[in-house]
């Protein structure tokens, strides 16, 4: 399963019980980091906007998403 992207910003949903911090990276099939950023997020339902500056080729890519311990990948795939 993967999400297909035709724009450059990549909106990210997601649901927490607390606040805290996110660590979201952008990683290409070769395992190099083609974006990073670490966000603030409130208890409950939040949404961030990752604007990829005109950097993204079209391919398959990861999206790392960090809580904490716990670590989660979702694959991408950009095209036209």
């Amino acid at each position: 399963m993967f999400f297909r992207i035709r724009s450059l910003i990549i909106n990210v949903n997601f649901e927490t019980a607390s606040e805290g911090k996110a660590n979201i990276r952008i990683v290409d099939m070769l395992g190099q980091v083609v974006k990073a950023e670490m966000v603030e997020f409130a208890g409950g339902e939040n949404r961030e906007e990752i604007n990829m500056d005109g950097r993204l080729a079209d391919g398959m890519y990861f999206m790392e998403f960090q809580t904490g311990d716990k670590l989660q990948y979702v694959k991408l795939y950009k095209s036209k």
